[in-house]
């Protein structure tokens, strides 16, 4: 009995640890083409909205403040999080 205890908490310690590995909210740099650029909030400086599409197709709308704002037809990287979300990564 202790031993059959001993391995069913070794199972769901390992099964907890590949949860919380898998669910880890950090970001996954990726490269990405600016499609589009429009103006972002008035009341923030330089805030544009920016389309980008990765290489897999997909199209991610960013807005963000950024020193040196991109173009259409530049290439930036993303950081994309395990929610969907991405944010550019400054140059």
């Amino acid at each position: 009995m202790p031993r059959f205890l001993a391995t069913l908490g070794l199972i769901i310690l390992l099964s907890a640890c590949s949860v919380l590995k898998s669910t880890s909210s950090e970001a996954k740099p990726t490269s990405a083409v600016v499609t589009g650029v429009s103006n972002g909030r008035a009341s923030v400086p330089n805030e544009k909205m920016y389309g980008l599409r990765v290489a897999s197709g997909r199209v991610y709308f960013v807005t963000q403040s950024l020193k040196k704002p991109l173009k259409e037809g530049d290439t930036a990287e993303l950081e994309i999080g395990n929610n969907g979300s991405a944010r550019i990564r400054e140059r």
